[in-house]
């Protein structure tokens, strides 16, 4: 038959309810008594377990050493709750951990014993019951602790049970299959009304009944039962648990009321008990300090009625719904002071006749634990998202850990180098000794701070920086290693660009000024040496001497042209052009000077649009490559020239900053020489520079080659290495601008012509001065001299007869060449002038006077160009 009781709510209640180990040991360490979640997870029951050793309950489970220190303190601190943090399960294999316990010596030795789950929830039997029937039923059957039975809904016949349910009643299986449930079940009206409510309301039930063992022996037990099939028929499939030695010992608990009390007083986590209204009937001091309040302000609050808390009150309402609930988040009761962070457990409570008593609350503060959790998250979050390489290793070296940033820099995923040693990006380039020194660092508990030069797993080397810091435990003991690293490869090699750059600019200002000081001397040297060489026409000896001088100079000036190339400080005549021509007329020149072992593979590009170039200048830079890759090819090969168009993106360019994204044209001079080293390379557009033999190159050719290349606006770029070749390779931007004719071209006569006018000279060199007023005094002009502005405009105001021509240098003393004429015509308005400079290029467009004008020489200059220029300026038309 069934005992129906109602029970008031007891500790002995909450004890036998609460979802965590709670266990009673006598004064000899035998077991007392187990609550039904300690059954649940270790299929053991009170009967069988009271009286033995409480080993006995961890079923061959290894118990961590500190435990049974910990039960000895237990008893030598009587009256206080005595709390120990140690990791371990309760049945092999099982996932469930058990991190706190508390323990409490109660009375005549007896301790109470409470662990706390790390994952505190258990699954419900229905979804213990549906994961089992997913796992093979055989086995499950068989194997389950629990007594099984299987029988027809119908006629209550018993299809078929397993070893423990034999073991429970006494009987065989063939003495119980094919048998009535009504043998062991004698309460037939119940056991009817539990298949309706299975097979017709198709909802599993639980109930508590009486059944009878073979011998007659009556057992309580309490009975899941829920629809299955079996051979393809409708059945019933019954769970049955021996709870007699559980209501037995609620018969104890209910006598020992104290001793449960303390389990509910000194929990380390906060416990409160409601009503089946949500009155609060009763808490424990742990809540009461989580919450910042008192006792007295908390017991008899209604959580439905005054609690803010929406997510707590959804979690109470289930509760009393007779459902589990669980909240997680922030906690305050509307009497408590404290915003708390709680991770809180909502169950109902039922008597053991079923009847719904109310519910309790299980709250463990977490405040710290979610700080730090928050701390961690951010930590993990920035190591992952910063754009440095991040990596831990262990104490031998061996990563643990890289971030995404590490993946991306060095082409190698976190599942290739976890397990392995940084040494995999190891580039070869540093010493032995370097790595000795890092590891003395580190191992000396000290931060190695330094550049790296590493290999990417694509096999190209790239430099970073590094910080390598140990990572010390609180025993200043070394745990792991942390590297945080930043590739500077572009840095790096935009510096390098930039400081080539500002060197070539400030070589280029050096050359153009040397140029220019070059330029006047070479002026008296080239005219005088010109009037020693007409005079001396009829003595050959002395004409061949003066022939000399005028090859040196000559010489000289062509020299002086390439560093104004170099320095990029002459005026280009640039004109729309298509380069396929200038490459063919070029290489027609090209195949007359070049020996018959260097073979010339010429590739043009018929669809390339017309670019925009000073051809004769480009001719000057192919002349230069052509030189090179001459004398790179000496034992013989190919010289291979090629035209494309080709586009230059925003990562072309990312890393060359004088280089603009767009279309352009690239020009390629390709030879199978020996090719560079990267030194070479690093250095073959610097002024002077060569790896020929002495005597045998200046090293301009392919600084000015540099310098023409990028006046046209474009980017010149070498690839090579040692044993294959050299590729030149100039992008020239394409242009859709419409070809512009140049200014007047200047008319020069062979002979010196003669004339009558006066000319006014000004120039600040001395012997450039000189040389003009001699040689044109012998052509019968009158002249006037000065060497600077204040001292013509002085000459011009006292000459009382008329001036013809001014020639002065553009760049003079005090006031400059073009102001000086601007006043003089304020004097003089029929007065046309002549400009002379040592320099070109933009720094005489700055001054508003262009070389390519009409009245405009360029030193050094011949006299017969000077007498002839002369006459075109005074015989042109106002």
């Amino acid at each position: 038959m069934v005992t129906q009781k109602t029970h008031l709510v007891n500790p002995e209640l909450i004890f036998d309810a609460l979802p965590m180990l709670a266990i009673v040991l006598g004064a000899d360490n035998k077991i007392i008594k187990i609550n039904t979640f300690a059954e649940k997870i270790t299929g053991l029951v009170n009967r069988d377990i009271q009286g033995q050793d409480w080993h006995k309950l961890f079923q061959s489970t290894v118990v961590p050493d500190g435990f049974d220190q910990f039960l000895v303190k237990v008893r030598k601190e009587t009256g206080t709750p005595q709390r120990i943090v140690i990791d371990f399960g309760i049945t092999p294999g099982s996932d469930l951990r058990f991190v706190e316990w508390t323990g409490q010596g109660i009375e005549n030795g007896d301790i109470l014993l409470i662990g706390n789950p790390s994952a505190p929830n258990l699954p419900s039997p229905e979804i213990v019951a549906q994961e089992k029937k997913i796992q093979e039923y055989e086995k499950l059957f068989n194997d389950a602790i629990e007594a099984l039975f299987i029988f027809n809904p119908d006629t209550l016949q018993i299809l078929n049970v397993n070893e423990s349910t034999c073991r429970l009643y006494g009987y065989s299986r063939e003495e119980i299959i094919g048998s009535s449930m009504t043998k062991i079940s004698p309460d037939e009206p119940l056991l009817c009304q539990s298949i309706h409510k299975v097979m017709i309301l198709n909802v599993p039930c639980m109930i508590e009944a009486e059944h009878l063992t073979k011998s007659g022996e009556t057992l309580w037990v309490s009975i899941q039962a829920s629809k299955t099939r079996y051979k393809d028929q409708p059945a019933v499939l019954a769970f049955v648990r021996d709870e007699t030695a559980r209501r037995s010992a609620e018969e104890r608990l209910i006598n020992g009321e104290k001793r449960y009390r303390l389990i509910f007083e000194n929990a380390p986590f906060g416990i409160l008990h409601f009503d089946y209204e949500g009155t609060v009937l009763a808490c424990n001091p742990r809540l009461v300090e989580i919450l910042g309040s008192s006792q007295d302000l908390i017991v008899g609050q209604n959580l439905i009625i005054r609690l803010e808390n929406q997510g707590v009150r959804d979690a109470v309402l289930k509760a009393l719904a007779g459902k589990s609930a669980t909240y997680v988040g922030p906690y305050q009761s509307v009497t408590g002071k404290n915003l708390v962070q709680v991770s809180a457990v909502f169950e109902s409570v039922r008597s053991n006749s079923g009847e719904f008593l109310g519910g309790f609350g299980l709250i463990q503060d977490t405040t710290a634990e979610k700080s730090f959790e928050a701390e961690r998250n951010l930590l993990v979050r920035a190591i992952a998202q910063t754009s440095e390489s991040v990596i831990i290793t262990d104490p031998a070296g061996d990563v643990i850990y890289v971030n995404p940033s590490f993946e991306k820099v060095t082409g190698y995923t976190r599942k290739e180098v976890i397990g392995e040693n940084p040494r995999v990006l190891k580039s070869g380039i540093q010493s032995k000794e370097f790595y000795e020194n890092l590891w003395s660092v580190l191992t000396s508990g000290e931060t190695w701070a330094g550049h790296f030069f590493n290999r990417r797993k694509n096999g190209k080397i790239y430099e970073e920086e590094a910080a390598i810091t140990p990572v010390l435990d609180e025993n200043g003991v070394t745990t792991h290693y942390i590297a945080v690293k930043r590739d500077i490869s572009n840095q790096v090699e935009i510096e390098a660009q930039l400081k080539q750059a500002q060197k070539m600019e400030s070589v280029g200002r050096l050359a153009g000024g040397i140029a220019h000081d070059f330029n006047n001397l070479l002026t008296p040297i080239i005219g005088y040496a010109e009037m020693l060489h007409l005079k001396a026409e009829k003595d050959p000896a002395f004409a061949n001497g003066t022939s000399r001088i005028l090859q040196a100079a000559e010489r000289a000036r062509s020299l002086t042209n390439q560093l104004l190339a170099f320095g990029r400080k002459q005026l280009l005549e640039m004109k729309n052009n298509d380069l396929n021509e200038v490459l063919e007329k070029f290489i027609q020149q090209l195949k007359v000077s070049i020996p018959e072992n260097i073979k010339i593979e010429w590739i043009p590009d018929p669809d390339i649009p017309l670019v925009r170039i000073d051809a004769q200048q480009i001719e000057q830079v192919l002349v230069n490559m052509a030189s090179n890759a001459q004398d790179a090819l000496e034992n013989g090969g190919t010289l291979t020239l090629r035209v494309q168009r080709t586009q230059l993106d925003q990562s072309f360019v990312e890393n060359r900053p004088e280089v603009k994204p767009g279309d352009y044209i690239l020009l390629s001079i390709k030879d199978t020489g020996p090719g560079m080293d990267l030194i070479t390379q690093s250095k073959i557009f610097e002024p002077f520079f060569t790896t020929k033999e002495r005597g045998r190159g200046r090293g301009l050719g392919l600084a000015t080659a540099y310098g023409i290349i990028h006046q046209h606006g474009g980017y010149i770029d070498v690839v090579s290495e040692t044993g294959h070749g050299t590729d030149f390779r100039i992008y020239l931007p394409v242009t859709e601008a419409a070809d512009k004719t140049g200014l007047i071209n200047k008319e020069t006569v062979a002979a010196t012509e003669k004339g009558t006018e006066t000319i006014l000279i000004v120039e600040d060199e001395r012997m450039a001065l000189d040389l003009v007023v001699n040689f044109l005094k012998d052509l019968g002009y009158t002249i006037l001299s000065a060497e600077n502005a204040e001292s013509a405009i002085r000459m011009s105001i006292d000459y009382p007869g008329e001036i013809h021509l001014l020639i002065t240098d553009v760049i003079l003393p005090g006031i400059n060449g073009v102001e000086l004429q601007s006043q003089l015509l304020r004097q003089r308005p029929n007065l046309r002038t002549l400009y002379i400079s040592g320099y070109s290029g933009s720094l005489l467009s700055s001054y508003g006077v262009s070389p390519k004008a009409a009245n405009f020489i360029q030193k050094p200059f011949s006299i017969q160009d000077l007498s002839g220029i002369i006459r075109s300026v005074l015989e042109q038309k106002h």
